[in-house]
């Protein structure tokens, strides 16, 4: 009876293992939907119809179903910035649109009016260093740059050579290095007052931005140095 009722009892136990196993095996990760496809393709659709009488362009290329659309950066008060790029055949094409509400859209690139209308609208408030740091490479990267090649600098150290410099151009790179090792440092503010070095297009640029609280910006740029010795810029 002993031996009956000890296998009586491993059978039983088996059987309560084997359960287990066979559930988490039926897991696996769902495909999307077609309901979660109709929403996003919903979505490009309400921000596009958004920009669509400011310019029908960029409307166009938020609809394009290759185009990708990301939120950037942190929010500025109420308002949220998208980013929308495609790969083209040589280059990135890319758009930033604010919105401050759900019901209007703003295109931020290359256009510092309409960056600190964004702003405005959305009630931005910066009141601490590091949210004047941040709005201010937000406005450089967006309102300034635009689509152009833009690299903020924390080192001159991320500053790479192109390949195959001759001796005298490397002789040339290094002297740079060393002139710029203690100037370059990442972007600070005191007050309103911020700077930011930066690689734009091909030139090492300085930025001297004063940041109001409510994201009002003046704004001075300045070329120190020209035609760097780094890839060229598409």
């Amino acid at each position: 009876m002993t031996v009956i009722f000890l296998l009586f009892v491993s059978l039983a136990l088996g059987n309560g293992c084997e359960r287990p196993v066979e559930q988490v095996s039926n897991i696996s990760t769902p495909s999307p939907t077609p309901t979660v496809q109709k929403r996003t393709r919903m979505d490009k659709e309400t921000l596009g119809k958004l920009v669509e009488s400011t310019d029908p362009s960029v409307a166009a290329l938020i609809r394009d179903d290759s185009s990708r659309i990301e939120v950037f950066g942190d929010p500025i008060g109420s308002g949220t910035i998208y980013k929308v790029s495609k790969f083209a055949p040589t280059r990135m094409i890319i758009q930033y649109i604010g919105m401050p509400s759900a019901n209007e859209a703003i295109i931020l690139t290359a256009d510092r009016a309409a960056f600190q209308r964004f702003a405005e609208a959305s009630r931005a408030l910066l009141a601490r260093s590091e949210d004047r740091v941040a709005y201010g490479k937000a406005f450089l990267q967006i309102a300034v740059a635009g689509s152009k090649r833009f690299i903020l600098l924390d080192s001159v150290n991320e500053v790479k050579p192109r390949p195959n410099l001759n001796e005298e151009q490397t002789k040339a790179f290094g002297e740079f290095v060393n002139k710029y090792s203690s100037i370059i440092k990442p972007a600070t503010c005191s007050g309103e007052q911020c700077k930011f070095y930066a690689i734009f297009g091909q030139d090492l640029v300085s930025f001297d931005l004063g940041i109001a609280s409510n994201g009002k910006v003046t704004l001075e740029e300045n070329v120190v140095e020209r035609n760097l010795l780094i890839p060229y810029a598409m």
